[in-house]
């Protein structure tokens, strides 16, 4: 997995997160997991709910790996 957190004024403004399947499914999972956990808060939930709503764009890979 890469990860590439963009600063700025030493705060982060976003991030850009590259992974394989297998990470992805485990990242999915855990925003799922925290969605339903009542203990964290409303927003940062509802956060979690609209981040995995979000339709996947696909594009055909061409090249190794």
């Amino acid at each position: 997995m890469n990860l590439i957190i963009y600063t700025k004024d030493d705060y982060a403004e976003r991030v850009q997160i590259e992974c394989n399947t297998v990470e992805w499914l485990i990242l999915n999972k855990a925003l799922r997991q925290f969605m339903g956990n009542e203990g964290n808060h409303k927003t940062d939930r509802k956060i979690a709910g609209e981040m995995c709503q979000k339709e996947p764009v696909f594009i055909e890979f061409i090249g190794e790996g």
